[in-house]
């Protein structure tokens, strides 16, 4: 995966772009055109298989941590052509573990387990400063994704707005979110969750095969983002904590969301034809993950 920055959207590329949006330099890669449909295909056509794997509203259950570990590491033996990401709420100030540690014990567990990407959920404020978290994301050895999370001072975006990750030859445009709810932490500015998925789903639709938001939103506003933004292609979705066992489709969209405390690591696998750039096929379910604690 290309090396990132959090104080630069940069995508390692070799054609590339500056974009203003609304203050901020967004770089990124041109590649074809991508055209996304369930459909019949051809004979002879080259399919291929992207797995992702989520998890959402993990609270800093701790004692559940090798459980989520040796899933994880299980399911990456099985589907090698896969991305994790985590959908908000892996925070949670009322473990003494985390808020002593200031969410480096956060870092660890995620690091360790091997995440890919990850979005912001309210509990990484209510009890860590601004600077705390932003000490954790330098930490992390994967981008942390939230289109919508403004730094009030600097006017900058707190995280990377989206990330564009290549496994198995498709290209999975990954854009994060954070739900509305009022913030305890007074420097951040919550912009527009569907203002800023139409904008970025808009700017990579024609330079990926899928189009993923990562969202700490809750079912609802997830339904209504599938409704509202016909680009998006699938919602891996938190905060409501609800385990959805199939996925939800929503218009053109794919929704699903894994329970709460490690309980499940979610499976979507994605079946998608490059050449003829279509989506053909998707299968979901969610991994129980035999934790030891009931929270």
């Amino acid at each position: 995966m290309p090396k990132w920055n959090h104080n630069r959207f940069s995508h390692s590329t070799d054609e590339t772009m500056w974009i203003r949006f609304p203050s901020t330099s967004l770089f990124f890669t041109g590649i074809a055109m991508i055209r996304f449909a369930l459909c019949a295909l051809p004979a002879n056509a080259e399919m291929v298989e992207v797995v992702l794997f989520h998890t959402n509203d993990f609270h800093c259950s701790f004692p559940n941590e090798a459980a989520v570990i040796e899933t994880i590491a299980s399911l990456r033996e099985r589907h090698p052509h896969s991305i994790l990401l985590d959908a908000g709420d892996m925070f949670e100030s009322k473990v003494p573990k985390a808020l002593i540690s200031q969410g480096k014990a956060v870092v660890d567990f995620m690091n360790q387990a091997g995440y890919d990407g990850m979005t912001l959920g309210d509990n990484a404020f209510d009890g860590f400063s601004i600077q705390q978290i932003q000490e954790c994301m330098r930490r992390f050895s994967f981008p942390v994704l939230s289109a919508n999370l403004v730094v009030r001072e600097s006017g900058e975006p707190l995280a990377l707005p989206y990330w564009i990750y290549t496994v198995n030859g498709a290209k999975i445009g990954v854009i994060g979110i954070y739900d509305e709810e009022p913030l305890t932490e007074a420097g951040l500015f919550i912009a527009n969750a569907l203002v800023s998925v139409r904008h970025y789903a808009k700017l990579i639709k024609n330079h990926v095969h899928c189009v993923v938001v990562l969202s700490h939103a809750g079912i609802k506003k997830d339904r209504q983002l599938a409704r509202s933004v016909p680009d998006v292609n699938v919602i891996v979705g938190g905060s409501s904590q609800i385990p959805l066992f199939e996925p939800e489709k929503v218009r053109n969209a794919v929704i699903v969301q894994a329970g709460a405390y490690g309980e499940y690591v979610g499976v979507l696998q994605i079946k998608m034809n490059l050449d003829q750039n279509y989506i053909v096929s998707y299968e979901g379910r969610l991994e129980p993950t035999n934790r030891h604690t009931v929270q």
